[in-house]
């Protein structure tokens, strides 16, 4: 098993390394210095567990949507065994630093996360679930919304239980934010139809600052309950959390740019969620405070000359 593990863990490295050289070299580079400045930023006391956090969210998304389950079962691999070696391999020289530092915070949040995530070993159908919940206060040309929640709702409802469990910890709050905003942002993946944004009767640019406005405003919605509570139980702080907040809107009105910048009838945003992550962390980096704000204006230009384009066509 540890060499089926090690063999395929290798493929999902290349795999990785394809999609990277596919952005450009420029892109390429540009993301590696994120990340460079992204993990020496998390070096910091204190910081360490928000590093493991993040990268066991990265593991978690791409456990629950792998599409290997039928030849993992047919080579009989398909185990939580597997899982916890595949998983312990790719993330040991984070493992191995947690341990060399001594933060055995860091070290048990990612550990204990490999370990739980290791335990669903099938598919997870997010269709299948019987209870779902209609938000028909939500405007109707906020269906990204809509539809959203009414397939992620639990997310909030697990992230609030989280929250209240270990309301003493700090960086849980702002935690949660950067959680919201991923989840706010990933609705505007998917591409309505060109009949729906004709519907409202409204030209490119009163359109895209109506729905950059529907996004803003339901974002501060969900995580409202989340920032009053930070800023009570936690005033020392309310810095910290004003400028993650802050940083959260800014990225918000970039996944409505980049969606209607890039729009294609029925299609999805290309490589959006990855550079949503990046955007979401950069309060973290002083040195790429600037970059959402900087992203938001050339997107901003694109996407209105877009929408032009496919109203007027």
């Amino acid at each position: 098993m540890l060499r089926a593990a090690s063999f395929i863990a290798i493929i999902h490295i290349r795999r990785t390394l394809r999609i990277v050289a596919a952005l450009g070299l420029f892109r390429a580079i540009f993301l590696l210095m994120l990340i460079i400045f992204g993990f020496i930023s998390t070096l910091r006391p204190g910081m360490l567990p928000l590093q493991a956090a993040l990268i066991l969210s990265l593991i978690v998304q791409a456990h629950l949507t792998r599409k290997d389950h039928n030849l993992l079962t047919s080579l009989s691999i398909n185990k939580p065994a597997f899982f916890i070696i595949i998983y312990s391999l790719i993330t040991s020289p984070f493992l191995l630093l947690y341990l060399f530092l001594r933060d055995f915070n860091a070290f048990l949040i990612l550990a204990g996360g490999l370990v739980l995530v290791a335990l669903f070993n099938k598919p997870v159908n997010f269709r299948k679930r019987k209870l779902h919940i209609s938000f028909p206060f939500i405007p109707a040309d906020a269906w990204e919304w809509r539809a959203g929640l009414k397939n992620i709702w639990w997310v909030l409802i697990l992230t609030w239980v989280v929250l209240v469990s270990f309301h003493r910890h700090y960086f849980l709050f702002a935690g949660s934010i950067i959680v919201f905003s991923l989840v706010a942002a990933g609705f505007q993946m998917y591409h309505e139809s060109l009949s729906m944004i004709r519907a409202l009767g409204l030209n490119s640019r009163q359109f895209l600052i109506r729905k950059i406005y529907l996004q803003l405003l339901l974002f501060l919605a969900i995580v409202a309950p989340a920032m009053i509570s930070s800023m009570i139980i936690h005033p020392e702080g309310n810095t910290a959390m004003l400028m993650v907040i802050l940083n959260s809107l800014l990225v918000q009105a970039f996944a409505v740019s980049i969606k209607y910048a890039g729009y294609r009838q029925g299609q999805h945003t290309q490589y959006q969620m990855s550079v949503i992550f990046l955007l979401n962390i950069a309060f973290a980096i002083p040195v790429l405070l600037p970059l959402p704000l900087f992203m938001l204006a050339i997107y901003l230009r694109r996407a209105d000359l877009q929408l032009k384009t496919v109203l007027y066509a």
